[in-house]
């Protein structure tokens, strides 16, 4: 199981590993499953977990199937928020996506030092504006 929860944001994720299935409820923070070099933007809900003003609906519940090798990842939106580069401007979710393409077949450590690094290097001497989690997790 994994959980990733920032604020009013949260990801829950089953992995059943005799059916090669995933069951995850998410709410805000997104869910990315990277494939044959193929990055899946899976659906999550688009309301809190906590206090909310508009009508609260039961979350969804999602099965997808896995297969060896798939990577699938969840983050807050603190990495792609976070301002930096040569005019200041947002990483931005298009960027981060791409990145969990390009590192997806990597170790898990070397996954996180890359992370790092680009984050690092983005930001070039700016400040981290807000938290940044990424939880990911290879299926073998």
């Amino acid at each position: 199981m994994i959980i990733e929860y920032n604020k009013y944001h949260l990801t829950i994720c089953i992995i059943d590993n005799e059916k090669k299935t995933l069951e995850y409820s998410g709410a805000y923070n997104s869910l990315y499953l990277v494939r044959d070099n193929e990055l899946i933007d899976c659906k999550v809900d688009k309301m809190p977990v906590g206090i909310h003003f508009g009508e609260m609906l039961p979350f969804s519940s999602n099965v997808i199937g896995l297969k060896k090798g798939d990577v699938i990842y969840t983050s807050s939106d603190g990495y792609s928020d976070q301002f930096g580069g040569a005019e200041n401007k947002k990483f931005r979710r298009k960027n981060f996506k791409d990145l969990l393409v390009e590192i997806h077949k990597e170790e898990m450590p070397v996954q996180k030092q890359m992370l790092d690094e680009r984050i690092i290097e983005w930001m070039d001497g700016y400040s981290q504006i807000d938290d940044i989690i990424v939880a990911g997790i290879k299926i073998n």
